[in-house]
């Protein structure tokens, strides 16, 4: 199983788990948070896919925009606040 269906499985199970969303352009990131933003599969191998940890809300937006132009229509990028802020 990779991350991106670990993330649903997680929701699945309704258990507390992070508040993960798929990222847009109108992606909104607060301030108040660190936050993660990675590339995931649906299917297959995620392993060495690009991602950032634990970043403030603009550098988070910025590298979700680059991630999207550079994996459009091939992958899915995530984004969820980090566990420990």
């Amino acid at each position: 199983m990779n991350k991106y269906l670990g993330f649903h499985e997680l929701k699945f199970l309704d258990i507390p788990t992070v508040p993960w969303m798929e990222f847009n352009v109108e992606s909104v990131l607060d301030d108040v948070h660190l936050w993660t933003v990675r590339v995931a599969v649906e299917k297959g191998n995620d392993l060495n896919l690009p991602r950032v940890v634990g970043v403030k809300a603009e550098e988070a937006y910025k590298r979700g925009l680059e991630f999207l132009k550079t994996y459009e229509g091939r992958e899915i990028v995530i984004y969820y606040p980090n566990f420990i802020c």
